[in-house]
């Protein structure tokens, strides 16, 4: 009866290719698995390194804006603005009331306001005595409320639902308004309830903040309902989505759709969704980033497949080579099979000796063992060698393209951060050259040096703006005449002809105008911002110019730790700087853009040091673990051949005793294949030597008896 064991492990052409594939799916499955697990891990690295930058910016942008609002809101509260509002206007006459109506027009319009941050301000005064105007952001005019006024509110139970919000974001609906209680002189009086409906209808779902009425008259900004979305570039990634929350957990802003917003939602619906929270200090605000979806930075799916594809192509290959080598190995057994088959068919007693000259030249001086190890090893040296090709050439260059992606997205958030810083410096100067203590001091202070003596001319009086809102942001601010010569420095007082300017700085235009290389006392080179300010002197329009210089931190505060940071100017002069290395980067990628509403360009040199000191931890790892797949696969080719080998081990023996002369040893085998072919042909020879003897002995016993 036949030995299945003989059938099946024997070591035939076709067992030997199905093992030598199965090897090498086998590598390639242990070295995707680490790949994968090596692509998540740097995926990972790259992700947390690329939220924590787009977080970082909008979070920084965030606080820019807040400021300045918060510095708009203390303007409109000071004596500048709401003075107006408390003298009693409906009693006065009407000169003086249209008089200080247009100057407050004009410092309205002088602040320059955008309609991408407030729409409309609302000025409500105390009681009838009191005017009440509103002023859309686009128009260069007051509209009066004859019939809004904060005793109105109060009768109606409405000043406690402003109070309560008081310098705080909020967005109304109809249901802030519902327990309102209509007086009767309100029902009788359809006008004023006309115009009070309309008031609660135009902040319907709007962002609005105001002071609560905490001075004597309630300013009300409705902003822009897309205000916070200037903190964010253009075009950025829609996996991405940014929301505010106010003090109350209410949704204020969200970059998503508005039906989100609407819906108050600030959840997602994906599962694995990175949610990142910061408190927005010292507002009564967070900002909340979310990764919206499950997205991976490299593409998964596309090294997937290459690895799919490499392993389709190498196991073809080890097939191939498992094809023509084991023709090599079986070679020698073909011969012994056909002489063994010879000697079988032949009817000579003497056995013939087949010559093993031919076995000990090239491959088949090798022993079956050694030859299997060999093509065992090869199956899997080359998919372990062939993945480590495609992890140095495949991940790194994923490494790459994510970096480039991510120093494009630095660049663009970073470009914003500047805008935003430089359109608060805007903003921060407008406010500064309407505020009545500024003004005040241009319009007396020739007429001082006038009655001053000679001796005592250069002594300068002081503009008291020390808890002027946002001036915390600036270093020192100078006035100049049309001259460019300084009369006025918040530096050195007492000698402001130190600060100089050249005349050519100087520009004719209302709006705020920023220069790249002005050059302080201290030989300092930094951008500064200048404003011409119109006053009335003797009768007539006097020019003087404001130059505010910003703190050193007023860029430095929005750039990326991990980047350098440099702004040069038209002239390609360096006007900022921002290195946070004490060591020189090997690795980072250059970006470059241009800052918007300027001629400055902004460069960044981008450090990916860490994730190239991870890449390289992993890389050295995989050269670690494919070492030890080399030395395991040559272990376990070694049994696998042993196990293999040991039908042709029983049949070698059995050969030897065949040898020694007991012809009666025969093998049972049935399979159809090389070992089957040499077993095959050994018992024919062996039944036909027996039965040769046999035959001869009968004989030989015949002619004894004879």
């Amino acid at each position: 009866m036949a030995n299945p064991y003989f059938n099946k492990l024997s070591p035939t052409r076709r067992n030997i290719i199905i093992v030598s594939v199965l090897l090498t799916l086998l590598a390639q499955t242990v070295l995707l698995t680490i790949g994968l697990s090596y692509v998540n891990n740097i995926n990972q690295s790259v992700q947390d390194k690329r939220e924590t930058n787009v977080s970082n910016q909008f979070y920084k942008n965030t606080l820019t804006q807040l400021g300045e609002l918060s510095n708009l809101m203390q303007l409109l509260q000071s004596p500048d603005f709401s003075d107006f509002f408390k003298s009693s206007m409906n009693v006065r006459d009407v000169l003086t009331v249209n008089q200080q109506k247009n100057d407050l027009l004009s410092k309205l319009n002088d602040l320059h306001l955008s309609t991408k941050m407030v729409q409309q301000i609302y000025f409500i005064g105390s009681d009838m005595n009191q005017l009440s105007f509103r002023k859309d952001t686009d128009l260069a005019t007051l509209t009066e409320l004859p019939n809004l006024r904060m005793d109105m509110f109060q009768e109606n139970n409405m000043d406690q639902v402003f109070l309560k919000d008081n310098n705080r974001l909020t967005r109304y609906s109809q249901k802030d308004f519902e327990h309102l209680t209509m007086s009767n002189q309100l029902n009788i009086n359809v006008e004023r309830k006309e115009e009070l409906y309309s008031f609660i209808n135009g902040l319907n779902n709007k962002l609005v903040i105001s002071n609560g009425n905490v001075n004597g008259v309630l300013v009300i900004m409705v902003l822009n309902n897309d205000l916070f979305r200037s903190g964010l570039p253009d075009v950025y990634s829609d996996d991405y989505q940014f929301s505010i929350l106010n003090h109350k957990d209410e949704l204020v802003w969200s970059s998503a759709d508005q039906q989100e917003l609407a819906n108050n939602n600030t959840q997602t619906n994906c599962q694995k969704c990175v949610k990142l929270e910061k408190e927005l200090n010292p507002y009564p605000y967070r900002v909340i980033f979310k990764q919206t979806s499950d997205f991976v930075l490299f593409s998964k799916k596309s090294i997937f497949s290459a690895f799919i594809a490499l392993s389709c192509l190498t196991a073809f290959v080890t097939f191939l080579i498992s094809y023509f080598y084991t023709k090599k190995i079986f070679y020698p057994y073909l011969v012994l099979t056909k002489k063994m088959q010879d000697q079988a068919r032949s009817d000579e007693l003497i056995l013939k000796y087949i010559s093993d000259e031919w076995i000990k030249k090239g491959i088949n001086s090798l022993s079956l063992r050694t030859k299997l190890i060999m093509i065992f090893s090869i199956a899997v040296i080359i998919p372990t060698l062939s993945d480590g090709f495609l992890y140095s050439r495949v991940l790194n260059q994923a490494v790459q393209n994510q970096m480039k992606e991510t120093v494009h997205e630095v660049g663009e958030f970073m470009n914003v951060s500047i805008q935003n810083r430089m359109d608060f410096m805007n903003q921060l100067i407008n406010q500064l050259s309407v505020s009545r203590q500024l003004q005040g001091y241009l319009t007396t202070q020739q007429d001082l040096d006038t009655l001053r003596s000679v001796a005592f001319r250069n002594i300068k009086s002081t503009i008291n703006l020390s808890m002027f809102p946002g001036l915390n942001e600036v270093n020192y601010f100078v006035l100049f005449d049309s001259n460019g010569h300084s009369f006025y420095s918040s530096i050195f007082s007492n000698n402001p002809e130190m600060f100089n300017i050249e005349i050519d700085n100087l520009a004719e235009t209302a709006a705020p105008y920023w220069i790249s290389g002005y050059t302080d006392v201290f030989n300092h080179t930094t951008p500064a911002i200048i404003k011409r300010i119109n006053y009335w002197h003797k009768g007539s329009i006097t020019q003087s110019y404001l130059l505010l210089v910003p703190r050193d931190s007023f860029l430095t505060e929005v750039s990326p730790m991990e980047s350098k940071v440099g702004i040069k100017d038209s002239q390609g002069k360096e006007i900022y700087s921002f290195q946070p290395f004490t060591t020189e980067q090997l690795n980072s990628l250059l970006w470059s853009g241009h800052i918007p509403d300027t001629q400055w360009q902004l460069n960044i040199e981008y450090s990916y040091e860490d994730i190239v000191l991870k890449n390289s931890q992993y890389y050295y790892r995989l050269l670690l673990i494919i070492v030890l797949i080399l030395i395991l696969s040559i272990i376990i080719s070694y049994m696998i051949a042993s196990f293999l080998l040991k039908p042709v081990e029983m049949l070698k023996r059995t050969m030897r005793i065949v040898g020694e002369g007991d012809f009666s040893r025969v093998m049972s085998y049935s399979g159809n294949n090389e070992i089957g072919e040499i077993i095959r042909s050994h018992n024919d020879m062996v039944l036909r030597l027996n039965g040769v003897i046999h035959e001869n002995m009968k004989m030989m016993e015949e002619n004894a008896k004879q």
